[in-house]
């Protein structure tokens, strides 16, 4: 390879990066800002005894973490299919996109969506009356481990947005390997040549 490939690869590769990084970095804030909007927190409620969660609130914290794994499933869905459009550099795009949208999940979407969601409810019960309640963190805290920061429960999974970019990618690389084919056509078959020149009969 001549130095002018070699800097004509390097900038196609880093064109890749930029735009896949502003891309999964748009992601990553959509999400975050739409989640604690849409999640309908579980709520905890000051008792005599101290500070609890119903069994019917806790499901209501599954319900939250389902609406982090569905946008970010689909978002990273058709971010696969967009970048995917992008062709001659499907691999460099698919593996910069594959890190980039678990980075998003776990690096922008669940601080700001935290962030943006409900305050702890420990303080802000500690000095309420018996009955009143407060709506749960959009994650959780490992009491076995003091000092953790909260964090995305398991069932909120980061890994679901890089197999919806691995899902659309494919959707879109095999739609249009199928329509390249239609529009060539199956190869003709090349007929088999014989000699001109003629067998002499023996004598």
């Amino acid at each position: 390879m001549n130095l002018a490939g070699g800097r004509t690869l390097a900038r196609g590769f880093l064109v890749d990066l930029a735009l896949v990084a502003v891309l999964v970095a748009g992601l990553g804030l959509a999400v975050g800002l739409l989640w604690p909007q849409l999640v309908d927190p579980a709520l905890s409620e000051r008792t005599a005894e101290g500070i609890s969660t119903s069994e019917v609130q806790l499901a209501r914290v599954f319900a939250a973490d389902g609406w982090f794994v569905v946008l970010g499933f689909v978002g990273s869905v058709l971010l696969g299919g967009l970048l995917m459009l992008r062709r001659g550099h499907e691999v460099v795009v698919l593996l910069l996109l594959l890190l980039g949208t678990y980075l998003s999940a776990t690096r922008i979407a669940a601080p700001l969506g935290i962030s943006l969601g409900p305050p702890d409810p420990v303080s802000v019960l500690r000095d309420a009356e018996v009955g009143t309640t407060a709506p749960v963190r959009l994650c959780t805290v490992d009491d076995s481990a003091p000092g953790r920061p909260c964090e995305l429960s398991s069932a909120a999974d980061p890994l679901s947005w890089p197999l919806g970019a691995a899902i659309g990618a494919l959707v879109v690389l095999l739609g249009a390997t199928r329509l390249e084919s239609r529009e060539h056509g199956p190869d003709e078959a090349v007929p088999a040549t014989r000699s001109d020149a003629a067998v002499a009969p023996a004598d």
